[in-house]
């Protein structure tokens, strides 16, 4: 029998393994020789394909976070609540509707039939807490107004008694935020109305449109009205 002697054909190694090779080369984990021992060339493609690999690594674990950040759910931001301060907040929980209606029936009187020339004479039957009480808040129902915060239960002694005789809350509140705003109440109510139709480019027709239903707006909060009996006020609320 002969045998002959051939050599075995070697196979060409796939890129997967060449890869582990390169990873797992015994230079690379157990170093023997110094890098001045070693050749320049294969030292820096090691570094060059290890750096080009960590980098890839990079930038997939930055693209992972990126995918997670995107699809999960918005946070819904917490509903934010306007805070009344702190001298508002006693006047109105101490509010009744015979006050109420004195203060209504005085800001009709001078906004829609008589607008006095002397304001000290005019702010006279309001003593001064209560007018800082007033002015308190106003100011709070003006920022509620510029801002999508809640004013919460903080105003529901004042909307229960608007609600028990019938006064329309929106009017109310326009009332005390114009008596918070010194430039505003210098203007009666219906040249308000009238200004701020012609702002907005309202025509002639649409202006007195306007104002009428101001008029009756007006009308239906001064009948609701229960100023103190055999006051100033009462007396007010019968001219009115």
């Amino acid at each position: 029998m002969v045998i002959l002697n051939r050599p075995v054909p070697k196979r060409k190694p796939s890129k997967f393994n060449m890869l582990n090779e390169r990873l797992l080369a015994p230079e690379d984990i157990h170093p023997s020789t110094s890098e001045s021992s070693q050749s320049p060339t294969l030292s820096n493609r090691r570094h060059t394909g290890l750096g080009k690999m960590s980098k890839k690594f990079r930038q997939l674990a930055e693209m992972t976070r990126f995918l997670s950040s995107s699809s999960a759910p918005p946070s819904t931001p917490p509903s934010s609540r306007l805070i009344i301060p702190k001298l508002a907040k006693p006047f109105v929980d101490a509010l009744n509707a015979t006050q109420l209606s004195n203060f209504l029936t005085w800001m009709l009187y001078y906004k829609t039939v008589e607008l006095t020339k002397e304001p000290e004479a005019w702010y006279k039957p309001i003593n001064d807490m209560e007018m800082r009480g007033w002015v308190s808040l106003g100011s709070f129902l003006s920022k509620s107004l510029d801002t999508t915060t809640k004013c919460g239960s903080d105003l529901i002694v004042l909307d229960s008694i608007c609600d028990g005789i019938e006064l329309p809350r929106s009017t109310v509140h326009e009332f005390l935020i114009k008596f918070a705003d010194p430039d505003s109440m210098r203007y009666s109510m219906i040249a308000t109305t009238t200004q701020k139709a012609h702002l907005e480019g309202c025509t002639l027709l649409e202006v007195l449109e306007v104002v009428q239903t101001k008029l009756h707006e007006l009308n239906t909060l001064a009948s609701n009205l229960h100023p103190q009996s055999g006051s100033q006020y009462d007396e007010w609320h019968a001219v009115i």
